[in-house]
Order: C-alpha cells, then structure tokens, then sequence
C-alpha cells in the first residue's frame, strides 16, 4: 500500500511537471503595431517580426496594420502582448495623458530609436506654398486616422489659427496623395 502510495505520488509530480512544462513550452504570439502598408513602420515591422520569430524560441511574431503611433501606444497600454511603432511626440502624451491620452497616461518604455525621423510638410507646384505661414486657408492632410499627425502640429508650426486651416477628412496617405492634386 505504502509504495502505491509512492508511486502515486511521483506520477503526479511528473505529470504536474510535464503539464507545466508543456504550458511553458507552448507558442507565445507578439504583435507588432506598425501603420499603414504604403508607410515605412509597415515593412519595418515585418522584418522586426521576422527576427523575434527566428530568433526568440516559441514566440511567433506578426506585424500588425494599423493606423500609426496612436494606435500602436493605445494597444501597447492593453496589456496584451504588444511592440508598437510611434513618434516620440506621441509616446511623451501617452506618457504625460496629454492630448489624445487625456483619458489616462499609458506607462511605455523605448526599445530602440529605429531612424531619425523629420516631419515633411510637402505640396504641388503651383499652390504659392513656399513656407508653413502660406497654408493659411489652404487643405491640410492631418494624416492617417490613428496616427500622430494632426491639425495642431501643423497650426502651431504654422502661427495659423486653426479655424484658417481647412482640414479634409482624416485620409491614408496613399488616399492623400491621390486628392492633393485634385484640392490644390
């Protein structure tokens, strides 16, 4: 009796240890929150992904589209298993639960710096844009909703009131380029 007794025991301390080690062994997926597929994080994102996935055993990671830096701090602050790609200004409001993170500061910490990045303010020939006080009146993309680029980057750059500064609907970038033609 007593060495059946045993014998129990042991098999349920290996069959506790075998289930424990197959929970910890068992595939563990990331998201990468990057933004739209005509972007740069799109396909950083994917080659990110691709190296945690070759390199970090049992973790599968996929690039995610979505649409940019808000975005991605929104899905980081889920607590779900999340990486995302966003602009220091964004990251220092969800830290700070300013602007677009007035209903509650999201705690994130910086991986790495991926490039240098600079703001690029572009338009056709022939619009007498020539410095970011002559967008006065004129159309603004206010980039991709879910992303970083607003109306009032481009207003305080600009010292233009923001009712001066007629902004379309929020649009991708790719949808952008094809109206800027067409609105100017």
């Amino acid at each position: 009796m007593q060495t059946t007794t045993k014998m129990d025991a042991v098999l349920a301390v290996a069959l506790s240890a075998g289930f424990a080690l197959s929970a910890y062994a068992q595939q563990k997926t990331m998201s990468i929150g990057t933004g739209g597929t005509g972007g740069v994080y799109y396909p950083l994102g994917g080659a990110v992904a691709n190296v945690l996935s070759n390199n970090l055993p049992n973790v599968q990671a996929t690039a995610e589209v979505t649409g940019g830096s808000v975005d991605n701090l929104k899905l980081v602050g889920s607590g779900k298993p999340y990486i995302g790609f966003v602009m220091a200004d964004a990251a220092q409001d969800a830290v700070k639960g300013e602007d677009k993170f007035k209903s509650g500061a999201i705690p994130v910490r910086t991986l790495m710096v991926l490039y240098p990045n600079r703001m690029h303010v572009v338009t056709v020939d022939g619009t007498g844009i020539t410095k970011m006080a002559d967008l006065k009146g004129k159309r603004v993309s206010t980039g991709s909703p879910g992303s970083d680029r607003y109306i009032s980057m481009v207003v305080s750059s600009s010292n233009a009131a923001s009712d001066s500064i007629r902004a379309p609907p929020a649009l991708s970038l790719r949808t952008w380029a094809l109206y800027l033609r067409k609105w100017t």
